[in-house]
């Protein structure tokens, strides 16, 4: 990019710091959900040609902030994210500012998802997953896990919170249990963040069809025990050993909020 400079003058004491603030028409406006890689150098300390230029330097990579509507699928030239995991990628990365809608093209996406705690998501700031037609049987998201637990989900919410999946039919495509576990969303801990205040709305839940009550196969799990406050309203649930496996703590049950709806 074009390099912004400007003059510093100060008396400066060895080993000291100070700050240089970059103003008006020198600054930098970072790239909303792309990341930037931005350098920071010195030249001519005391007006003179600076003799060593190897501690000169320092950089970061950063970027802006997610805020308002994306689309995910479709036509390359007019889809925002290829990918689930490239919009996921891109979330755990920049955060958002606002609430966030991802609008998904009508398709199939074989793909292994993992999202991890997304920064500034909390209170009415929500990251929305959702079929593009509101249409659950458009949009499929699959994934054949082989037989390794950490790799057992098609989706993973990993200290995630404030995320919605509304009208997506997300799927375990695996077909053999002498080669393939079947969960297909998994909630886990991210460090101190729980994956907590999620939303699963109108989506169609497809498990192996298998004959086992092995926990492997669970369509929707959370092996660790303080994830808490996640809805499940108005899914339909298909074939895996259990439709949703919920440790607590202390045998904690989950409770119905109403019919059909099931908040744990």
């Amino acid at each position: 990019g074009t390099v912004k400079s400007i003059k510093w003058s100060k008396p400066l004491a060895s080993l000291a710091t100070d700050t240089a603030k970059f103003t008006g028409s020198n600054q930098y406006l970072v790239t909303i959900g792309s990341k930037d890689t931005l350098y920071a150098f010195t030249s001519k300390p005391n007006g003179v040609t600076d003799g060593y230029t190897l501690n000169d330097t320092i950089w970061k990579t950063t970027c802006g902030a997610l805020s308002g509507n994306y689309s995910i699928g479709g036509a390359t030239s007019s889809t925002n994210y290829a990918t689930w995991q490239e919009a996921t990628t891109t979330l755990a990365s920049c955060g958002i500012t606002t609430p966030v809608i991802f609008n998904v093209a009508a398709g199939t996406y074989t793909e292994h998802v993992l999202l991890n705690t997304v920064p500034g998501a909390m209170g009415n700031n929500t990251v929305t997953f959702q079929s593009a037609d509101r249409n659950p049987s458009s949009v499929t998201l699959q994934y054949a896990s082989p037989l390794v637990i950490a790799n057992n989900y098609t989706l993973k919410l990993k200290g995630a919170k404030r995320i919605i999946i509304k009208d997506i039919t997300l799927a375990s495509s695996g077909t053999n249990l002498s080669t393939n576990y079947g969960t297909v969303v998994d909630f886990d801990v991210n460090g101190v963040n729980t994956a907590d205040s999620n939303v699963f709305y109108n989506n169609i839940i497809n498990g192996m069809n298998v004959n086992t009550t092995s926990l492997s196969y669970a369509s929707i799990s959370s092996s660790a025990k303080f994830n808490s406050a996640n809805k499940f309203i108005k899914n339909k649930f298909n074939f895996g050993s259990y439709g949703i496996y919920w440790n607590g703590v202390f045998q904690t049950t989950p409770t119905l909020a109403m019919p059909k709806d099931l908040v744990i």
